[in-house]
């Protein structure tokens, strides 16, 4: 990819894409796949999951990026899919299988010199031990540095209920970590 391809916008590289050219979506893809992968990750906590949801959310993506309306941005949108993906196929998963994940971005959680794998593993199962509506709001806001508008506008919720849930996620997170026998 040259510099000048670099330099489209969103919005370009929606018209783009919409008119035909294909290479204009494959930048799309260049440009989102990482942070999607990211939030999927922080969503599921499966490393094969995260693989399939971020190739379906790029396949709904390109099939109807025609309904795409330019309200939020591009990345919100193709957030928007991701999140809703990852929960859909958490619902067929059960609920407390505990998945062990070496995901160093759990970390942000703990403080870096105090954080080792086994203290990520277990953050990370009290992570997914969350309800659905709490875990996407500290993944979105704690793990992947969203911000609170941001995450409000990717799970098309208020301001208030953003900072409400994250508040409870992270009294549930304490009394889970507890039960996890983690009393830092």
């Amino acid at each position: 990819m040259n510099l000048k391809e670099q330099q489209h916008t969103d919005g370009e590289l929606v018209a783009r894409v919409l008119s035909g050219d294909q290479r204009a979506f494959s930048q799309i893809v260049d440009r989102y796949k990482d942070n999607i992968a990211s939030v999927i990750m922080g969503m599921t906590g499966d490393v094969n999951m995260t693989t399939d949801i971020a190739q379906q959310t790029f396949v709904r993506t390109f099939r109807f990026l025609d309904k795409y309306e330019g309200r939020s941005s591009l990345k919100t949108y193709i957030t928007r899919i991701a999140i809703n993906l990852s929960l859909n196929a958490l619902k067929g998963k059960q609920r407390d299988t505990e998945r062990f994940v070496n995901f160093d971005k759990t970390t942000m959680l703990l403080p870096a010199e105090e954080v080792d794998r086994e203290e990520r593993q277990i953050v990370h199962r009290a992570l997914n031990r969350l309800d659905e509506k709490h875990r996407s709001v500290v993944s979105l806001r704690m793990i992947e540095g969203h911000s609170t508008k941001e995450t409000a506008e990717v799970l098309e919720i208020s301001e208030g209920t953003v900072m409400s849930r994250l508040s409870r996620a992270m009294d549930k997170m304490i009394h889970i970590l507890k039960e996890l026998g983690y009393e830092k």
